[in-house]
């Protein structure tokens, strides 16, 4: 049986989409690559319906260590969203419905307010580039260990943005309750600034940084439930692979202090995208320190650009898409490596990935990984795994 607060914030949503669609009874609407969207003739008010469906697969060449992973596939994400305005005040209210439960993503009002917009509800926070940027418009079907590890993912808070014409900024505020769990006195803060210093004609060059302090509190049974930090190093399928590089879980409150520095270049068909992070987590009676990192490189072969969205510093969906679509190919390197009084473990992952946009809404992904998973307090390799996955991906 879902909890009461899950019964509620899905009441509540439902209402709010239907009294979304009165001031536009008689709105002109259009259909297009970026979804439905309709508008009142004065344009104070808007309306659009966006969705995503991504179909993923994984074959694996494990090694004779330990259980192997098995190959699969699974409906990864189906998202439906609801997005415009009301007046001066905006809004989002977007559920994904995979494994058989709708689970709330972002589900917020936003208004304007100074130099930026504030929105309220259940909250992405703006941290990281990879974080910030959708899983659309990745490099690869996975985001960086970076993002996994630091990102708490959407919370019930507060976030802020705000631009000129060469800096990006903002700041959250957050519990580390959402739709989808009851961890509900646990408090979050964090910040991001991103320069942008060369000219739109230029290219792009971004320089960023982000921070926070995370507080993972009690329960509603009163209880500290810890925190732990975790990567699968090959690919999502991956179970088998999966390691766990921190863990306080001795029933205390437990701090975490985070920091990620960005860097990233764009010019014409090429890129690069690189991001080294640092968390540290303590609960009073012993602590641990996660590094993580990645280095990305990009070339899109049929000579488009990566978009960028430089009121929120991050990449978008590529420009200038023809009718015979665009390929791009990408190389990263991933590095996660957690260090506490009993477990010293690190990750490496190698991909390389092509990506197919057979059009704007419709992308094909293919991605080959090389992980290896060192215990640097056994001195032995716990895994080395060889996977290719795919993923078939439409989007409005």
């Amino acid at each position: 049986m879902k909890s009461k607060p899950y019964r509620t914030t899905t009441l509540l949503t439902l209402a709010m989409t239907s009294a979304l669609f009165a001031p536009l009874a008689q709105a002109d609407t259009k259909l297009d690559s970026n979804g439905f969207n309709a508008a009142s003739d004065d344009g104070q008010y808007t309306f659009g319906i966006h969705g995503r469906v991504q179909f993923d697969g994984g074959w694996f060449d494990n090694d004779d260590r330990g259980q192997d992973n098995m190959a699969g596939t699974e409906l990864r994400r189906v998202r439906l969203a609801f997005s415009g305005k009301l007046g001066d005040w905006g809004y989002v209210i977007d559920y994904d419905f995979a494994n058989n439960k709708a689970t709330g993503q972002t589900i917020a009002i936003s208004h304007k307010l100074g130099p930026g917009s504030i929105s309220v509800g259940q909250i992405k926070p703006f941290y990281s580039l990879e974080y910030t940027t959708d899983d659309l418009w990745a490099s690869m079907q996975e985001r960086s260990w970076v993002a996994d590890t630091q990102a708490l993912g959407y919370r019930y808070g507060a976030s802020w943005v705000g631009n000129t014409a060469q800096w990006v900024y903002g700041v959250n505020l957050y519990n580390e309750a959402n739709t989808d769990t009851d961890r509900n006195s646990g408090l979050g803060e964090s910040a991001r600034v991103v320069w942008l210093p060369l000219p739109k004609q230029d290219g792009l060059l971004h320089l960023g940084v982000s921070g926070g302090h995370d507080e993972i509190g009690r329960n509603q049974n009163d209880v500290y439930t810890g925190a732990s930090a975790s990567v699968r190093a090959a690919g999502h399928l991956s179970d088998q692979s999966r390691f766990t590089l921190i863990s306080l879980n001795d029933g205390s409150r437990v701090d975490i202090n985070k920091y990620v520095g960005e860097v990233a270049y764009s010019r014409g068909p090429f890129y690069v995208q690189s991001e080294a992070g640092k968390a540290h987590y303590d609960d009073g009676a012993q602590d641990g320190d996660l590094k993580t990192g990645y280095a990305t490189v990009g070339w899109f072969i049929t000579g488009q650009t990566r978009g960028y969205d430089f009121k929120k510093a991050r990449f978008t969906r590529p420009e200038n898409i023809g009718e015979h679509g665009a390929w791009e190919v990408a190389l990263r390197y991933d590095t996660a490596h957690g260090e506490q009084a009993t477990r010293d473990i690190e990750v490496k992952a190698s991909s390389v990935g092509v990506n197919y946009y057979a059009s704007k809404n419709v992308l094909f992904r293919l991605n080959y990984i090389h992980s290896q998973t060192q215990d640097h307090l056994a001195h032995l390799t716990r895994d080395e795994t060889d996977a290719i996955t795919g993923r078939m991906q439409i989007a409005f």
